[in-house]
């Protein structure tokens, strides 16, 4: 067990338990040469150092370590404890997670749903790029950083049963257990069909996704009932509609049951729900980047998708850079007013989780 004040392999002070799951723990840890604090997961259940398991742990390590995009959570390290158990090195963030601000809040508004979509199909558009299905991609693992540059600057996270087509050693429980959240499974994922899942799997959780952020609720899940019910529902249902038509029909194609029938890829998607939208592109709020992520990882992306080109001048405002995000708010620009501050921004709320100080990684 790691305990406050230990140094692991002369680099890393645990200094508080930021929060615990089944499988891992996540710390706080600080580097001893450099004043940087980071998250450091390691496995500490004792049911978790099965070959598989470690091989799994250490795939998320090398998936993430590949990986280089503002919208996913980047991992700086890998090592083994000396009580034998292996960690994973990651940035600390600041902030909650999705399902949580969900829960508080209901449904959303709909530039705040879209800014929170559109980053992350583009994080997930680059996964895809490389051969990688996260296929456990739900509100818990993206995550509100409150210090991001936008608001509700958003991190995919937790790789953990990721599937890669550049590992050539394929897990046994990759085809033969049903693995992620029944909540936010793509049919052929709850068949446990032979041939896997591939991106088209992402595609429809995060159609999930955004259906709860629009409407306020989940698709398929009802509470307290059992997981079969619900994958029964993703199998056989469709979700109620929402309220506007041409949002309904973007987003339903890619929940349909059938991969063939959803979009080619997250660029179609995220086009096609930008183009349903009732507000203008230029205010969804987007991180801005002046250069590819990463040099030849994925093709040119449509318009729609990578932020648009630039704008005509508005009257009275500056017009939006060529990532979609606004230009800082003129005088008498209109604010996302918090509940019970009127008048304010609105900004990422801190955690709900009262030990967490705001600063949570969830990452379990």
């Amino acid at each position: 067990p790691l305990v406050v004040g230990q140094v692991l392999n002369g680099s890393y002070r645990i200094e508080r338990l930021i929060g615990q799951g089944g499988m891992a723990s996540v710390f706080e840890v600080s580097n001893v040469r450099l004043p940087r604090r980071f998250a450091l997961k390691v496995i500490t259940a004792a049911d978790a150092r099965s070959a598989e398991y470690l091989l799994r742990f250490r795939r998320e390590a090398e998936i993430l370590a590949t990986l280089e995009h503002p919208n996913l959570v980047s991992v700086s390290d890998y090592n083994i404890a000396p009580s034998e158990q292996p960690y994973l090195v990651m940035e600390l963030l600041a902030g909650e997670d999705l399902a949580s601000f969900l829960h508080r809040s209901g449904a959303l508004p709909l530039k705040v749903a879209l800014s929170i979509f559109t980053q992350a199909a583009s994080a997930l558009q680059l996964v895809h790029g490389r051969g990688i299905t996260h296929r456990d991609l739900k509100p818990a693992n993206l995550f509100l950083c409150k210090n991001g540059m936008v608001p509700h600057y958003t991190k995919v996270l937790d790789f953990g049963i990721a599937k890669s087509d550049c590992h050539s050693q394929a897990l046994i429980t990759d085809h033969l257990v049903l693995m992620g959240t029944p909540a936010y499974m793509a049919p052929e994922q709850a068949r446990c069909e032979p041939g896997g899942v591939d991106a088209r799997a992402d595609q429809f959780a995060l159609a999930l996704v955004l259906y709860e952020m629009l409407s306020g609720k989940s698709a398929f899940y009802r509470r307290g009932e059992p997981h079969m019910s619900t994958l029964c529902r993703v199998l056989t249902e469709d979700p109620p509609p929402l309220d506007d038509p041409a949002m309904n029909r973007a987003v339903m194609r890619a929940l349909s049951k059938d991969p063939g029938d959803r979009y080619p890829s997250l660029k179609e998607m995220v086009a096609e729900v930008l183009s349903a939208s009732s507000i203008p592109i230029e205010a969804i709020e987007l991180p801005e980047r002046t250069d590819r992520v990463t040099p030849g990882a994925i093709d040119e992306l449509p318009e729609a998708y990578t932020g648009l080109r630039q704008p005509p001048p508005r009257p009275g405002g500056e017009a939006a850079s060529v990532h979609g995000r606004k230009a800082p708010p003129t005088q008498g620009s209109p604010r996302l007013p918090q509940a019970g501050r009127s008048g304010e921004e609105r900004s990422v709320p801190h955690s709900l989780l009262p030990n967490r100080q705001g600063e949570i990684v969830a990452l379990l």
